[in-house]
């Protein structure tokens, strides 16, 4: 694991939390919260988001970021390390969709004839060879 990761041998604390790929016998106890099950209060926050209604296009959406902020809230709230790992991804996403660059090369791609053209010829065309499934998903990331 040294080779990979010098930080291991010299600047991680003793008796600190690593997170590997895989369990390493040498390093102690797997206390991984991936291996154990998730507790109540995480569970619950987990089930509801997993419900929004929200395809990609409203995550990009601005007025969506309230409901987002809401769940970074909730999951920070379950103090568990799946709550803090959920908070932590959606900062990111958010910091994407309603920060960054990435909100105007979207809406540049968005609005773009050609691109809108050459996606509803892929949709046409994927509908003729039957695969409705693929088409279906392409057409809601896209418009």
């Amino acid at each position: 694991m040294r080779r990979f990761n010098p930080a291991l041998a010299d600047r991680v604390p003793a008796r600190s939390t690593l997170y590997l790929p895989h369990y390493v016998a040498d390093f102690g106890v797997d206390v991984s919260f991936w291996r154990q099950p998730p507790g109540a209060a995480y569970t619950a926050v987990l089930d509801a988001f997993t419900r929004l209604e929200a395809g990609p296009e409203r995550w990009d959406d601005p007025s969506f970021e309230p409901v987002l902020a809401e769940f970074k809230r909730r999951f920070r709230e379950t103090n568990t390390e799946e709550g803090i790992v959920m908070d932590t991804v959606l900062t990111y996403v958010m910091d994407q969709a309603y920060t960054s660059s990435r909100r105007s090369l979207l809406s540049d791609f968005r609005r773009n004839d050609r691109v809108r053209q050459l996606i509803d010829r892929g949709l046409v065309e994927l509908g003729a060879s039957g695969d409705r499934q693929t088409a279906v998903r392409v057409a809601s990331v896209t418009y």
